[in-house]
């Protein structure tokens, strides 16, 4: 058990030594990774705004093939025509060519013609194979730093910070975002509304 534990805290202490160390002394930070260990320091300011470069998978078409298919479409295969009833409509036959007046009517019967679609066969394109591309665009996540205590000298405030897609072939990134060593415990909470990434970090 006891080697477990210390492997596991190797494995850890490997990944937080691979992560970007980026310490946030502006406002505006950028970061060349998906994940990084953000330093606050005594020269960070109260909120801050920083850009990470997220790998967004996408599910894609790399192979296509046609198959017949049986569709029901007028605008493919055409119609047909069948009569459902009749209607009436009174028509003038006879006008007085003076003023126009109607001098004689006739009652015309008209068939009612109601339109079906065929169904045919018919050629379609489809996907025979899918595969995943990755990409990776830029999210930035927006922190405020809310009434912790003053850092002074060398001390400071270290947090880890991994950016991700909230769920495959989709847009958003979600954030987690955890306490490392700091000088007293704090709380992380998303404020964020409206797909915009918003944290506050306070004391517990």
């Amino acid at each position: 058990m006891k080697k477990l534990i210390a492997l596991l805290a190797l494995t850890l202490s490997l990944a937080a030594i691979a992560q970007e160390r980026v310490v946030l002394n502006s406002k505006d930070i950028s970061v060349n990774n998906a994940e990084a260990i953000l330093v606050r320091t005594s020269e960070t300011p109260s909120v801050v705004e920083v850009v990470f470069q997220v790998p967004m998978a996408q599910q894609v078409c790399q192979a296509y093939g046609t198959r017949i298919v049986v569709v029901t479409s007028g605008s493919q295969c055409g119609y047909n025509e069948r009569v459902t009833g009749y209607t009436t409509r009174t028509v003038c036959t006879r006008k007085n060519p003076h003023n126009g007046q109607c001098l004689r009517t006739e009652t015309q019967r008209i068939p009612v013609v109601q339109r079906y679609a065929r169904s045919c066969s018919v050629s379609e394109t489809y996907c025979a194979s899918y595969g995943t591309v990755t990409r990776y665009e830029s999210d930035k996540v927006r922190i405020k730093f809310k009434n912790l205590p003053s850092l002074g000298g060398t001390e400071e405030d270290t947090f880890s910070v991994r950016a991700r897609q909230r769920s495959y072939d989709g847009e958003n990134v979600v954030y987690d975002i955890t306490p490392m060593q700091t000088v007293v415990p704090y709380n992380v909470e998303k404020k964020g509304i409206l797909g915009y990434d918003s944290y506050v970090i306070e004391v517990k």
